[in-house]
């Protein structure tokens, strides 16, 4: 896609949604999961799309206190708190990733191709061709780490090239991490298989090379989320049906392990890295076969777990909300706002 038909489809968006910005909440109460009944608070917040568009992917970022959020249409958009939109985006096909850089002012959004966007004037600094899986910032936003399929690659924004031949793991590449040093890079498949790699830095020189890989792996053990802990020496890693587990870095040694209630997870993020505490969203299967779709906080270390939500519809990403200890979960259309219980934060 050409930078021309960014910039139009961004501006018809924001002519769309121009009469959208509206925020609706609806108060609503219902009980804890695990402990004693109490009545919770949530707001379903409506934020600025156009009618009945869905979320498809989220995030939040700390530095200008907005959510970001993609959707089915292709737009993209950053909103305030309160559901109004300071810029607006555009694809032709579905948003699937959005990822903020560290200085807030840049915004890559991946659909059938990854875009990076200033996310002052709304313009496309750079579209990478058939890149379109999650993509992870480094600390200067000067480099993109991006995926195709399962090939990792760096992206220069300052030379407008990308460095280094593909990094592989085995299978589609489903989740990407750096550490806080921006020393190593984490990626985690569709098979499960967790892969790390050095990332290497010269004067004219930047790649990546391969540290360790896990061994074990399934089909239907995707890997959902990672995150290196802030000493950098630990990588906590959410699969579909294998659990919470903690890694060591660099020999992706397994230190810890546990399964939540959830026996299907299909979004995870991570509130403490330190403590492994986590949300998930996913699905509990009952004796009957049948399945809800719930929100569940995980604690790695004590193995406490909590359901904040149940019997509710399909949950596409959810986003952490450290300020307020909230969550935000896209459902569907809307964002559920729930607060999280301590000892999960």
């Amino acid at each position: 896609m050409t930078q021309s038909k960014n910039k139009f489809s961004m501006k018809s968006a924001a002519l769309a949604l121009a009469g959208g910005l509206a925020l609706t909440v609806i108060a609503i109460h219902y009980g804890s999961g695990k402990g004693p009944e109490q009545l919770r608070s949530e707001n379903l917040r409506i934020p600025a799309q156009l009618d009945g568009d869905y979320i498809t992917a989220l995030t939040y970022d700390p530095g200008t206190a907005q959510i970001v959020t993609g959707f089915e249409s292709g737009h993209a958009a950053s909103t305030d708190l309160q559901g109004k939109a300071a810029v607006v985006h555009g694809h032709e096909y579905r948003v699937d990733h959005v990822a903020v850089s560290h200085d807030s002012n840049l915004l890559a959004t991946s659909a059938s191709e990854t875009v990076i966007w200033d996310r002052e004037t709304g313009e496309s600094l750079a579209t990478l061709e058939n890149f379109h899986g999650p993509a992870v910032w480094g600390q200067g936003a000067e480099a993109l780490f991006v995926i195709e399929r399962s090939s990792v690659r760096i992206y220069d924004l300052t030379n407008k090239r990308f460095h280094s031949v593909d990094a592989r793991c085995d299978g589609s590449a489903m989740a990407i991490a750096l550490d806080p040093t921006n020393k190593v890079l984490a990626a985690g498949s569709s098979t499960g298989r967790i892969c790390l790699w050095k990332v290497l830095e010269t004067d004219d020189f930047r790649g990546l090379d391969l540290i360790a890989e896990s061994n074990d792996a399934s089909r239907k053990n995707h890997v959902k989320a990672l995150r290196f802990a802030n000493n950098g020496n630990e990588l906590l890693v959410a699969t579909a049906s294998g659990g919470i587990q903690r890694f060591s870095v660099p020999d992706l040694a397994l230190k810890q392990a546990k399964l939540p209630q959830l026996t299907t997870i299909t979004n995870a993020d991570f509130l403490n890295t330190e403590s492994g505490a986590v949300a998930l969203t996913g699905r509990i299967r009952h004796w009957d076969g049948e399945e809800d779709y719930f929100v569940e906080v995980f604690n790695l270390t004590t193995g406490a777990s909590e359901i904040l939500k149940a019997k509710t519809s399909t949950m596409n990403h959810l986003a952490w909300l450290p300020d307020s200890h909230q969550l935000i979960v896209g459902n569907v259309s809307k964002y559920l706002v729930l607060d999280v219980p301590a000892g999960f934060w």
